[in-house]
């Protein structure tokens, strides 16, 4: 009997193209995408790659029916990425099985974030307690809203609870952690109790400097999750002069309230020169984006937007990123130009960001 790896996919076309050109040349690879959206992804641009691509809604009955059918075959399971569906799959797979978690960055500091440090800078973190005051549904109406955010509390802690306490039991069972940065891995280890192995694995290839800058727009962030600290570098931003470049902002996936809020916030502080990015882009749109772009500003605490920055790299772009993101010191070490928002941002020198990387 053929023996099967696994791959447990989100629906991220890079990602998910990124592993069928790496995997398919070794091994019997299925490639398994759960997706969450009304439409799900376009499976027949991966098969052109692979005819090993599946795609289910990731809480249907097909979905966990279907992993189970392949566990009886499987000799390796690669999840990318981890949330509570994926949890439940893992921890039921036999002990057989070698399961190996590529981590992703943000299934982490999700559920286990307080083990990691506050990730959230003074403005952001007033913005999210802001948000988290607002009702979601009208029985705030009957109940009165204290009442309400007070049941909603209650539920919220139970759910993540349970999750949370399912997600780290499924660590526990993997046999391998995969991430780019060693620091990393051995990190989430001593701080979640993990006994996995490490070992090296990039999506993507390393950059080679190929300038493709059209513009000289600003980006800022790379999603819709607070931990780009939108609000703290917007209000800097507002209080410089960058004559008329716009700052385009990356809101298309993550947290919709969280999103909805920071282009409010976005369009008083910036006006016109504010742009958000709302709608679902292609690799090739997003990355026509990203050429406009000779500044990108990413003011996260953690590691994050990886595939993203090595794409701006790659085009020249001047990136910007604080000295507790543990990417600064990866890239550095590599011998890539990196630049520190503190340092080189926040002091107003404009001149020493002006224009793409020569």
């Amino acid at each position: 009997m053929i023996k099967t790896v696994l791959h447990l996919l989100p629906d991220n076309p890079r990602i998910v193209h990124n592993v069928i050109k790496y995997f398919t040349p070794h091994g019997n690879n299925i490639y398994l995408i759960g997706y969450q959206t009304q439409t799900g992804p376009d499976i027949n641009s991966y098969k052109k790659s692979s005819h090993s691509v599946e795609a289910y809604y990731l809480t249907s009955e097909q979905y966990r029916l279907r992993v189970k059918e392949l566990l009886q075959t499987t000799s390796i399971i690669y999840t990318h990425a981890i949330d509570y569906i994926r949890a439940q799959i893992l921890l039921s797979a036999p002990e057989r099985i070698t399961i190996c978690w590529v981590h992703l960055g943000g299934e982490v500091y999700k559920y286990f974030g307080s083990s990691f440090g506050d990730l959230y800078q003074q403005e952001t973190r007033s913005l999210r307690i802001a948000i988290k005051s607002i009702p979601k549904h009208k029985l705030y109406q009957i109940i009165g809203n204290n009442a309400y955010r007070y049941l909603e509390r209650i539920q919220n802690y139970i759910t993540h609870r349970t999750e949370k306490k399912t997600i780290l039991k499924a660590l526990r069972r993997m046999n391998y952690i995969l991430t780019a940065i060693p620091h990393i891995a051995h990190d989430i280890k001593d701080r979640l109790g993990l006994d996995a192995e490490w070992r090296q694995f990039i999506y993507y290839d390393l950059p080679v400097l190929k300038p493709k800058i059209t513009g000289n727009n600003i980006l800022i962030g790379n999603s819709a999750s607070p931990t780009n600290n939108h609000m703290d570098i917007l209000l800097k931003l507002s209080n410089m002069d960058f004559g008329n470049r716009k700052f385009v902002v990356p809101l298309n996936y993550g947290l919709m309230k969280y999103a909805e809020a920071v282009a409010f916030k976005g369009k008083l502080l910036l006006g016109d020169r504010f742009e958000a990015l709302k709608d679902y882009l292609s690799y090739t749109e997003f990355n026509e984006i990203c050429q406009s772009c000779d500044i990108a500003i990413m003011n996260h605490d953690r590691q994050q937007a990886f595939g993203t920055l090595l794409l701006l790299l790659q085009n020249g772009t001047k990136v910007f990123l604080n000295k507790t993101n543990p990417l600064y010191d990866y890239f550095k070490s590599l011998g890539l130009f990196i630049y520190l928002i503190n340092k080189d941002f926040i002091n107003n020198q404009r001149d020493r960001f002006v224009g793409p990387v020569s």
